[in-house]
């Protein structure tokens, strides 16, 4: 009995991870060719025509800053979608819908884990904890360490929406530093440059944590719990 709240909360988080997949899915069919080309210029994974990943996971990066980060005619595809597609979603897909559009990317600090599923963790950026529902991060992020992630919250249930990039304790400094001053990431000389990019600007911060990532962290991607295929 103690643990039958926690299940079915599980079986409601995965019921709308599933959801937030699928919309996902079909919101990939909606990119325009130059949100991609630009996407991934962002990231410096395209080289002429050719897309030169560095890890599996690259794909779901680079998927997930098409859909939450970059706009056309001022709006992200996220909302194109609702306004080409939105009327024909159900009621559920609507719910997880409005919640993408609402997701947020933050630097956040594990302070414990909350159950079986979920940690508790601390925004460092705009104050505050959250609990954290995902069964693979909270089998993997110790105490203490760092993620970057973005959050979707749907009704009561907080989940990320794919990606989480792991940072040790002694990178919080740097990395706070870095957004404060709206600075990149060094990058190799040998890698074309993409210009000047404001990291301040919170549509950025995907971008900025991956770079900090591929500088600074010793430690693998951590993908979350059923991201894209």
């Amino acid at each position: 009995m103690l643990w039958r709240p926690r299940s079915d909360r599980v079986k409601k988080y995965k019921q709308i991870r599933m959801i937030g997949r699928e919309l996902a899915s079909q919101m990939l069919d909606v990119v325009p060719e130059e949100v991609l080309t630009r996407a991934a210029r962002d990231m410096n994974i395209i080289h002429k025509t050719t897309f030169v990943f560095d890890s599996e996971e690259e794909l779901s990066i680079l998927q997930d800053r098409m859909i939450y980060d970059i706009l056309w005619d001022g709006k992200n595809v996220i909302k194109h979608f609702e306004e080409e597609k939105g009327s024909d979603l159900s009621e559920a897909e609507k719910k997880v819908l409005e919640a993408m559009k609402g997701a947020y990317f933050s630097l956040f600090e594990v302070i414990g884990n909350a159950s079986r599923e979920s940690l508790h963790l601390s925004d460092l950026l705009s104050g505050g904890q959250i609990e954290l529902t995902d069964i693979s991060l909270s089998k993997t992020a110790p105490k203490g360490s760092l993620l970057a992630t973005r959050i979707v919250k749907v009704q009561d249930i907080c989940m990320t929406s794919g990606v989480a990039y792991p940072f040790l304790p002694e990178h919080k400094d740097i990395l706070i530093s870095g957004i404060k001053k709206g600075q990149p990431a060094q990058r190799s000389r040998k890698k074309r440059s993409v210009g000047r990019i404001d990291f301040s600007e919170p549509r950025n911060y995907s971008l900025y944590f991956f770079r900090q990532y591929k500088r600074l962290s010793p430690v693998e991607i951590r993908m979350s719990d059923e991201v894209f295929e």
